[in-house]
């Protein structure tokens, strides 16, 4: 995750970033949370296997 943040810092200074991830990905979100991205909101949406739960996550690194 730092090496994702990094870049997208680098590429898009300042910018916001966003991820989607399923809510049901317990292990997944716990690393998002670990590197600094906050639960925003959470929400269902047709997947190919039916609707599923999803939850969007935030990151803003301010220098």
């Amino acid at each position: 995750m730092k090496i994702v943040k990094n870049q997208c810092k680098k590429v898009y200074p300042n910018k916001l970033i966003v991820l989607e991830v399923r809510a049901f990905n317990e292990r997944a979100v716990k690393c998002y949370k670990k590197a600094g991205f906050k639960l925003k909101e959470t929400y269902k949406k047709d997947t190919p296997l039916g609707q599923g739960e999803f939850i969007r996550m935030e990151y803003m690194d301010i220098d």
